[in-house]
C-alpha cells in the first residue's frame, strides 16, 4: 500500500486534481496510505507486546544459547 502512494506521486508529478477522476484516485490513495500505516503500526505493536508477554511468562528463556540443536550423526 505504501508503495502505491509513492508510485502515484512519481507518476503524476503534482497533477493530482487535474480531473474529477484523478481527484478521486488521489483521495483513495491517500486513504490507502494511512490505512497501510495504521496496519503496520498496529502489527508491530502487537508483535512487540507478544514477545514481551512470552518473556514475562517464561515461555522463552533466553534469546541465544550455546546448546547444540543440530543433528547428531553417529557411526
Amino acid at each position: 500500500m505504501l508503495l502505491t502512494a509513492f508510485a502515484y506521486r512519481l507518476l503524476y508529478k503534482g497533477r493530482y486534481f487535474e480531473s474529477k477522476l484523478r481527484g478521486v484516485e488521489t483521495v483513495i490513495n491517500i486513504v490507502l496510505l494511512f490505512v497501510g500505516l495504521y496496519i503496520f503500526g498496529a502489527g508491530v505493536t502487537a508483535s512487540v507486546q507478544s514477545i514481551k508477554n512470552s518473556y514475562a511468562t517464561g515461555a522463552i528463556k533466553t534469546p541465544f544459547s550455546c546448546v547444540n540443536s543440530g543433528f547428531l550423526f553417529s557411526r
